[in-house]
């Protein structure tokens, strides 16, 4: 039995349209084909040489389909002496592309999405990171001057949106704490959208960063602002907001602490700005269901904040399971990022003394020696927190 198609056969538009569609198809995946290679080849002169042969990828393909560059299995390596592996590892990236100047032999980016990327961001004792390693050659490569030197055009970067989507961070820094890593936060999704290299106009990115803090109780944070970045200076502002803060998850960041926090949750909110590579911080903190203990023994003997260590317990577990208040943190990047933990347990100390009210007025049925001992803010820390 014969089939026929009287609508294929006796509409002359539609045979049309059908042969243009075939045409438009075949031209694309010849331009595919024809694009693959240059835009390969350009990716890996002009970007790859960036990363001082540490970026590895398993395979890289144009897909005019999707208007993207494909790579899979994107890994860059830790900078020397920051250990092994892979600083940021990658299942897919994506970069989608301005199309006529491919024809050119011009690499120009609109768009990078980074799907599941491991982020393993290390910190050294004194302070330097791994990042610090690659930012600052993406600096370089984008001043005239370096690229002169190489008879090549400078780098420029200027992307519509930058998005990470499903990311891991793990955190190592010997100054936080002895755990490797120091925390992990997974679920991370960030857009950066108007990001320039080099931003001579100073024109700033807005950023937008979300996930989850890797805990027994995973807690939540979020965090959205906008700056200028890989320039001479920092600048940044952005509110920040963590909530489901379960605190005795955090107690192995103190080790050498007299309390032990046996109950409690908190959230914290606030603002971060920066100018001219200095921060200022003010963070709202909000803790509800307060349970603490000694962590160590001879509690009667020892002093806390300037009272003894049974009636400091005692203040906090009776009349203070529910506290708010506020600290602030602020000095110059190269101090906080050495010192930052120092300067935020500081900050909250100083902060739970005033809001405890202890002073001599307020108690004064305890000894003196005890109200002297608490007047340095330095003895408050080490007293409660360990050196």
């Amino acid at each position: 039995m014969k089939v026929q198609y009287p609508l294929l056969t006796s509409n002359p538009l539609l045979k049309v349209a059908l042969s243009l569609l075939i045409i438009i198809f075949a031209a694309c995946l010849l331009l595919n084909l024809y694009l693959d290679p240059i835009v390969t080849s350009l990716f890996r002169q002009q970007i790859g040489t960036l990363f001082d042969q540490n970026l590895s990828i398993d395979s890289i393909h144009l897909s005019l389909w999707q208007g993207s560059l494909i790579l899979n299995k994107v890994s860059l390596k830790q900078p020397k002496n920051f250990g092994t592996g892979s600083m940021i590892a990658a299942d897919h990236i994506k970069i989608r592309l301005k199309l006529l100047p491919l024809f050119q032999k011009q690499l120009l980016i609109n768009s990078i999405t980074l799907v599941r990327p491991h982020v393993h961001w290390v910190q050294k004792l004194y302070g330097a990171t791994n990042f610090e390693y690659y930012t600052q050659r993406l600096r370089q490569a984008s001043q005239p001057a370096a690229a002169a030197s190489q008879s090549s055009k400078p780098l420029s970067i200027d992307l519509k949106k930058l998005s990470i989507i499903d990311g891991t961070l793990s955190f190592t820094s010997p100054r936080i704490a002895a755990k490797k890593p120091a925390f992990t936060l997974k679920d991370i999704q960030i857009r950066i959208t108007d990001f320039q290299l080099p931003n001579p106009g100073k024109n700033p990115a807005q950023f937008h960063i979300k996930g989850i803090m890797d805990t027994p109780h995973p807690g939540r944070f979020e965090c959205s602002g906008k700056g200028i970045f890989f320039g001479e200076t920092l600048e940044f502002s952005a509110n920040n907001r963590f909530t489901e803060i379960h605190l005795p998850d955090y107690g192995y960041l103190y080790p050498q602490s007299q309390l032990t926090v046996i109950d409690g949750d908190a959230s914290i909110e606030g603002n971060i700005h920066c100018r001219n590579n200095y921060i200022t911080s003010t963070q709202q903190v909000n803790i509800t269901g307060l349970k603490v203990a000694s962590a160590k023994s001879n509690v009667v003997t020892r002093t806390i904040m300037g009272i003894s260590a049974n009636t400091f317990i005692h203040l906090l577990n009776d009349n203070h399971q529910n506290l708010k208040f506020q600290f602030e943190v602020q000095g110059p990047t190269s101090q906080l990022k050495i010192h930052l933990k120092e300067n935020i347990t500081r900050a909250v100390l100083k902060s739970l003394n005033r809001k405890l009210g202890l002073n001599k007025a307020a108690l004064p049925q305890l000894p003196n020696t005890l109200q002297e001992s608490g007047r340095k803010l330095k003895n408050k820390l080490n007293s409660l927190f360990g050196k």
